[in-house]
């Protein structure tokens, strides 16, 4: 994983736009509050893979959902902004692709708005991770855009970086569940590890 350009490019994004600070732009947020009842029965350990400023980790370790929810991001920078609000000791970053948590140890992992901003090969590598520490019958629940970004890069990149139909996400993880927003041009699905 190319985890020191994926790094500087999204440290430039945290430093220079501050609508990622913000959780009314969170499609984590959004997908929680869309699906709060199913979050709420899929057990206690949590992570938010690309926790960006940890507003899905900061809900989910709330009393409302009350659970032990952790974040990883590839951004120095995120992780730093995270820890305005989230303890640090549930904060770490991806480094050489991967996370630093044992396997099979979370019940839930959630990715939102993360995987189209990686290069084909990199979401099979952040894939393998997020099965490696999702306990057996755990949840993903992932969120992908379908579109094209409407930012680029520091590098003069679009953000998205791999743009691909509903259907080749779904042959790529094999949703048990997933639904297609077409308003918001994303797919949303569940998988329970086996």
């Amino acid at each position: 994983m190319q985890s020191e350009r994926y790094a500087e490019i999204y440290n430039d994004v945290y430093e220079k736009n501050a609508k990622y600070l913000f959780g009314e732009t969170s499609p984590g947020l959004r997908m929680i509050n869309q699906h709060h009842e199913f979050i709420r029965g899929t057990g206690i350990r949590h992570l938010d893979v690309g926790c960006g400023s940890g507003h899905v980790v900061a809900l989910l370790g709330s009393r409302s959902f009350k659970k032990d929810s952790y974040g990883v991001d590839i951004s120095p920078k995120a992780i730093e902004i995270s820890a305005e609000r989230i303890p640090r000791h549930k904060l770490s970053l991806i480094e050489d692709g991967a996370i630093k948590h044992p396997d099979k140890f979370f019940h839930l992992v959630t990715c939102f708005d993360v995987l189209e901003h990686l290069d084909e090969l990199d979401i099979l590598a952040l894939l393998s991770e997020l099965d490696r520490v999702t306990i057996d019958r755990g949840t993903m629940f992932l969120n992908i855009s379908l579109r094209e970004s409407s930012e680029v890069d520091k590098f003069g990149e679009n953000l998205h970086r791999t743009i691909r139909p509903a259907s080749w996400w779904d042959d790529l993880v094999k949703f048990d569940y997933y639904i297609v927003d077409k308003a918001e041009m994303e797919i949303s699905g569940f998988k329970r590890l086996r």
